[in-house]
């Protein structure tokens, strides 16, 4: 059916041709959000314009996206990820810097979408291309040159569900979501709670237990416990705690680690016993602790595709976390929006938010697809 749909000439033949099916639509369906490749979305405009000005090299038409993010702060925010998802899905992914961002931010024509230190390093991740690392330990592969040469057997959609939450924290209010202070923030674990931990809701991995392939429950009000839900946040959360193990030095690397390990947070609790027991060739904590966390990612995701509601409705762990990613932060973006993720403040009402957002993707899900969606989604 997939080479079917990809067949212009058989699609022809049979008054179809605008059915035409890409790899790279099939892959969007699953783990890009859906305004990339849904030209039909509010978001599409601005997003179509910013890959227009990348890919063209066109600096009248970035200069004008600039202005329009001096000028707006929504718009500011919303660039901001749509840049980084537009060199990632343009540029990276085809394992080529983007040498006209790199050029314009050199030149001061960024000021506008107004990144930090450590924002720009994220960014510049991304605009620099996949660094050449042969051999490299499995988060590190994901980003390598060798991960996108044919023949290899990564699995770059979680490189992609990484970028969203990227994108997703540097798109809007550092204020507004759990996401962002684990990225660019994460000396400070110790100060904030933590959405999703059933342990008194603080940042340690024994709060994301699994006990005979459920999620424990000590708990009681993460999200009415909806595994669903619970599982969708893990692997948000998981996610976005990859990112400062990516960026920065092997010093920053190495004062993160520290924080992490201390006993005052002790958030890694069982980093060692899993490398002994599993019998890991990965030497060295940090690399150990990479990989410990990436797995994490995948272990939600692999269970929350498991689960039989969404078997039942034909879909697809990645798809949901993707979309429930696009509505969040759609939601985050909101003017006047009251709910905010503040230190120190529990969580009720954002998690209500989250658990909102999470359970809305599950309604669309249920809902008759278009026919466009469903071309796009073929198997």
């Amino acid at each position: 059916m997939v080479e079917f749909l990809k067949s212009p000439a058989a699609l022809n033949r049979l008054g179809m041709g605008s059915w035409i099916v890409t790899s790279d639509v099939q892959q969007a369906a699953m783990s890009k959000f859906s305004f990339i490749y849904e030209r039909n979305t509010p978001e599409s405009g601005l997003y179509c314009s910013v890959e227009k000005a990348l890919i063209n090299a066109d600096a009248n038409l970035f200069g004008t996206l600039m202005q329009q993010a001096a000028q707006d702060e929504q718009k500011r925010y919303q660039l901001r990820a749509m840049i980084v998802l537009a060199i990632y899905n343009n540029f990276f992914s085809r394992n080529m810097a983007c040498e006209f961002y790199k050029q314009q931010e050199a030149c001061g024509s960024t000021k506008a979408l107004a990144f930090n230190g450590p924002e720009s390093t994220a960014v510049q991740f991304i605009a620099n291309g996949p660094a050449n690392n042969p051999g490299a330990e499995e988060l590190l592969a994901l980003f390598s040159k060798q991960a996108y040469e044919p023949g290899c057997d990564i699995d770059t959609s979680i490189a992609d569900l990484l970028v969203n939450v990227l994108c997703v924290a540097l798109g809007s209010p550092p204020e507004s979501n759990h996401l962002y202070t684990r990225i660019f923030r994460p000396q400070v674990l110790s100060e904030i709670s933590c959405p999703g931990s059933d342990y008194s809701r603080q940042n340690k991995d024994c709060g994301f237990k699994v006990v005979n392939g459920s999620l424990t429950n000590d708990s009681k009000d993460i999200m009415e416990n909806n595994t669903i839900c619970r599982l969708a946040l893990n692997v948000m959360t998981w996610a976005s705690w990859c990112w400062p193990l990516l960026l920065g030095t092997k010093q920053q690397h190495e004062e993160i680690a520290n924080v992490w390990s201390s006993p005052r947070l002790h958030f890694l609790n069982y980093v060692p016993t899993e490398s002994n027991e599993t019998g890991s060739k990965i030497k060295g904590f940090i690399p150990q602790m990479r990989a410990y966390i990436l797995r994490r990612v995948i272990a939600f995701l692999h269970m929350l595709n498991g689960e039989e509601k969404l078997a039942l409705m034909h879909g697809h762990g990645m798809h949901y976390v993707t979309e429930s990613l696009l509505l969040l932060w759609k939601e985050l973006l909101k003017p006047n929006r009251v709910s905010r993720f503040v230190y120190l403040i529990p969580l009720i009402s954002y998690l209500i938010q989250i658990a909102f957002c999470i359970c809305r993707t599950l309604d669309l899900r249920t809902r008759k697809p278009s026919k466009k969606q469903k071309h796009m989604r073929a198997k």
